[in-house]
């Protein structure tokens, strides 16, 4: 999963921009979210799954806003293991938003990515496509994280290249009936 090189600048100056904003943030880096991967490096490569599919896939929504809010959809700071399983899946999107709201200055849209990225365990509906988008690649990333599938080294080293993802992407492109639905929501 490459991105072209002027995709690339854009996710990183979104990236940087988050990164900078808060030293908070990047406290995410002490956290073990899923198998051995850091909770940053969760976050960062659903934002650069969900940029990708929205880039291939030519599926129309703000890419800042897509980007930010993946980046931001795990931003809470506890260790998982101390929840119980069930209780964390419903819980942490709520925890995830109020920290993100308290550090930045969260669009509409930033704001349901953040909150509903566990859809369907949420109770609302996601309001955008991005949503989705962020939803799916959430879950394609920690299958690949529980399976201690790694990041390869250059995801950090490279310009924050994220896993290869072809059987991902194969499984996204049967999803389009799910963004169909989005297609009726706000772009």
């Amino acid at each position: 999963m490459k991105l072209k090189p002027e995709e690339q600048i854009i996710f990183q100056v979104h990236l940087r921009s988050i990164l900078l904003e808060s030293e908070t943030y990047c406290k995410l880096e002490e956290y073990i979210q899923h198998g051995q991967t850091t909770r940053l490096l969760h976050c960062i490569a659903v934002a650069r799954l969900s940029y990708w599919a929205q880039c291939r896939l030519k599926i129309e929504c703000d890419s800042r806003n897509l980007i930010r809010g993946a980046l931001l959809h795990d931003f809470f700071l506890y260790d998982v293991k101390s929840e119980r399983p069930e209780k964390h899946m419903r819980s942490h999107p709520s925890l995830a938003l109020h920290n993100a709201n308290s550090h930045f200055s969260l669009t509409d849209e930033e704001q349901d990515i953040i909150a509903n990225h566990m859809w369907p365990l949420t109770i609302s509906f996601p309001e955008y496509k991005s949503t989705f988008m962020v939803s799916l690649a959430d879950k394609a990333c920690a299958v690949f994280e529980f399976l201690h599938l790694q990041h390869r080294q250059s995801l950090i080293d490279a310009g924050l290249e994220a896993p290869s993802l072809h059987l991902v992407t194969r499984a996204a492109i049967r999803t389009r009936r799910i963004l169909a639905l989005a297609a009726l929501m706000r772009p």
